[in-house]
């Protein structure tokens, strides 16, 4: 059984772009650990931005490398129940 107990456990894009995961559905994570990067397609010399984890948790669902827009959840994480 698992839960998801606070708005840390999701991940949003920072900005447009592309988004290029850096974990796989089911991996354990660590708070600051990269959750993936967004690529600018229409800026190729903008360097792409990081996004990491806010809390430890599983990575249950995530965004596949595809076009995203600022504030579109690209990962979601939750935990174990006791």
């Amino acid at each position: 059984m698992m839960e998801v107990p606070d708005q840390a456990c999701f991940v949003y894009a920072p900005d447009a772009g592309v988004f290029e995961p850096a974990t796989e559905i089911g991996d354990g994570v660590r708070k600051g650990d990269l959750c993936g990067r967004v690529h600018f397609v229409d800026d190729p010399a903008r360097p792409p931005v990081s996004v990491f984890f806010k809390r430890d948790g599983i990575v249950v669902c995530q965004r596949h490398p595809a076009r995203c827009e600022r504030g579109d959840c690209v990962a979601h994480l939750a935990l174990d129940v006791d």
